[in-house]
Parts: C-alpha cells; structure tokens; sequence
C-alpha cells in the first residue's frame, strides 16, 4: 500500500515580511504606550484660554451696506 506524504507549503519572503511588519508593529505600540503613559494624566477642571479680542464688551462693528 502506499504511503502518501503532503509536502507543507513553505515560507516565502512574504512571511518574513509579515513577520517583520508584525515585530514592527508590536515596537511602535511599546513606543506610543511609553510616551502616552509619560505625558501623564490631563488636569481636572475646565481650561481657560484668553484670546486676544476674542470677547470684548463692545460688539464689533458691522460694514455698512
């Protein structure tokens, strides 16, 4: 009787490059998570920002028509 043996598929250079751009990606993310994590948390409470001109008491004036 015969015995038949099923060649595997083997690695082509498009595996190495999965493998690569997966090492890659899991580096970027160890980066992005160490510089998000030293900017630390936001502060609590409302920010005020003054904008120059941005709210007088005079109202602007309009172009006359």
């Amino acid at each position: 009787m015969a015995v038949y043996v099923e060649d595997r598929p083997r690695n082509t250079v498009y595996t190495g490059i999965l493998a690569i751009s997966l090492i890659v990606l899991v580096g970027v993310s160890a980066l992005l998570y160490f510089d998000l994590d030293a900017l630390g948390k936001p502060p609590a409470g409302k920010l005020n920002v003054e904008v120059p001109g941005g709210s007088s008491a005079t109202p602007a004036k309009t172009a006359a028509p």
